[in-house]
């Protein structure tokens, strides 16, 4: 069987390192037994090892540097030892010679001082001795176990965790597979501060938990941690242990925590968003938030920066809760005024207006911000706009061309509050009138006076013309079919004389020629 010597603290970073050291370059190495090594013990050939198995070999534990190992026990007469051998570089050798055991019945042994990660192949030997007469002649025989391949597991893992500024959190990984000869032991803290290490912690009641809190740290100070596991050789005469150490974690502890708190908007209008935003310092993250709006309201769990909206005028006191895995601090508060938000009163002079006519516009703001922002967009191009810092915005102006305008007041206070209405203006044209006067009233008069009498003269002379050539067709004696009577139409078929604009004769119907006397 193979021991390991038990850990012990050393003093300085020089001792740390040396262990370190130590740990990295440790190859395997011959177990301290005190039985001797047979002379019937030689290191079998690569070509006999790789024979046929005579009997099984197993595991029944695994730590980082030791194994333990089991095979059947030996029936066979002439017994004289069975001898452990290991190779590194694959089932056929070379094979390095481990130790021996001289009882039959006894086929466990454990091996220690391996290296943590590396393969091995393990194979044990079985001698007997047979024949000859006291002593001399005798034959002696060897016997192979299967060759077993195996893995030793890595070292614990170390990781550190702020627990404020003067404690810190570690917790490691153990990944031996206990049975068999190896049984868990115990661990060993180490610390390392101002190049002394001293022991942190000794966890020899508690050998199932993998992690301590170590506290009592000065902050903003720097520390190294490492954590020795120990493993007992479990039923091993003389009994022993095997110790690995794990990596080490250089650790600075935080300054003291602090935080404060601040808002994007000292003013804010009601309904306004206003953002807030929480700084821690010191300590160790992850760190938590709670915030507490109003005076005297209970403590909401949020982010470190968040957003919050009043619903009331009023002044209020915020403040912040900041906790890390290990103490909490509440920032000083900061105020914060909430003004009314902005309103406005509006009114135009008239909503259906005609080109170039006046109209007349008030707007006047209240509440809000100062200063305040207050303009009328007629909906033209144009604008009226108040004076800087005035809460109100009045003026004239007037609609060059025909349409339907949209004028709008709008307020806008110091912290981006915006408030607006509007009007719909109907502009028309100018309407067409006819100015009547008395001189007008009486030309208008007198022309159609002469307009209605000349009308009744002509009317008069065209009946008395009509009437003479009807009383000349009845006195006037006929004439031949070739001649004319005062441009008068002679009908070719009776005669008659007829007035020269008839188309048909006056006496007997027929067609009169078209020119006069035809």
């Amino acid at each position: 069987m193979a021991t390991a010597r038990r850990p012990r603290s050393g003093s300085g970073l020089a001792v740390l390192i040396g262990l370190v050291g130590l740990l990295l370059l440790a190859g395997p190495a011959a177990s301290a037994v005190a039985v001797p090594t047979p002379a019937s013990a030689a290191v079998p050939s690569a070509t006999a090892r790789a024979a046929a198995a005579a009997f099984g070999l197993g595991e029944d534990g695994l730590a980082p540097a030791a194994i333990s190992l089991n095979w059947t026990a030996s029936t066979a007469a002439g017994f004289d030892n069975y001898s452990v051998f290991y190779a590194r570089s694959g089932p056929t050798g070379p094979w390095t010679y481990v130790t021996n055991v001289g009882a039959e019945s006894t086929a466990t042994v454990v091996v220690d001082n391996l290296g943590p990660g590396s393969t091995y192949w393990w194979n044990v030997t079985e001698y007997t001795t047979t024949g000859g007469l006291l002593g001399i002649g005798a034959r002696t025989t060897e016997t192979y176990s299967s060759i077993l391949e195996m893995t030793q597991p890595t070292t614990a893992y170390l990781t550190a965790r702020a627990l404020g500024s003067t404690a810190v959190q570690l917790n490691w990984t153990n990944n031996a597979s206990y049975g068999g000869g190896i049984a868990r032991g115990y661990y060993q803290v180490e610390e390392v501060a101002g190049g002394t290490t001293s022991l942190a912690a000794n966890l020899t009641d508690r050998p199932g938990v993998n992690g301590t809190t170590v506290s009592g740290l000065d902050a903003s100070a720097n520390y190294a941690f490492y954590v020795v596991t120990v493993d007992d050789c479990s039923g091993c005469t003389p009994g022993g242990t095997s110790a690995t150490q794990s990596n080490v974690v250089v650790f600075g502890t935080p300054a003291p925590l602090v935080a404060s708190v601040s808002a994007s908007l000292s003013t804010v209008d009601t309904g306004l968003p206003d953002s807030f935003a929480c700084t821690p310092a010191g300590g160790a993250p992850p760190y938590q938030f709670a915030w507490n709006f109003t005076s005297g309201s209970s403590y909401r769990a949020g982010p470190g920066t968040t957003s919050w909206a009043y619903a009331a005028a009023g002044t209020y006191h915020v403040d912040c809760n900041v906790s890390d895995p290990s103490s909490f601090v509440i920032t000083a508060p900061i105020t914060v005024v909430v003004n009314p938000a902005p309103t406005l009163d509006a009114s135009v002079s008239t909503l259906n207006a005609t080109v170039g006519s006046a109209l007349t516009f008030r707007c006047t703001a209240a509440g809000g911000t100062r200063p305040l922002a207050v303009r009328w967009d007629l909906g033209n191009g144009g604008s009226i706009v108040g004076a800087s810092g005035g809460s109100s915005a009045n003026g004239s102006a007037t609609y060059g061309s025909t349409g339907t305008y949209t004028a709008q007041c709008i307020v806008t206070d110091a912290v981006g509050a915006r408030v607006s209405t509007s009007v719909l203006i109907d502009v028309r044209g100018r309407p067409a009138f006819w100015w009547v006067t008395p001189s007008l009233l009486l030309g208008s008069a007198l022309a159609a006076g002469v307009i209605l009498a000349v009308g009744v003269g002509l009317y008069r002379r065209r009946d008395e013309e009509s009437q003479r050539s009807s009383a000349m067709s009845r006195w006037l004696p006929p004439v031949g079919p070739a001649q004319s009577v005062h441009g008068s139409k002679i009908c070719p078929k009776c005669g008659a004389s007829n007035v020269p604009l008839r188309r048909s004769c006056q006496a007997c119907g027929a067609p009169l020629p078209r020119n006069p006397g035809g």
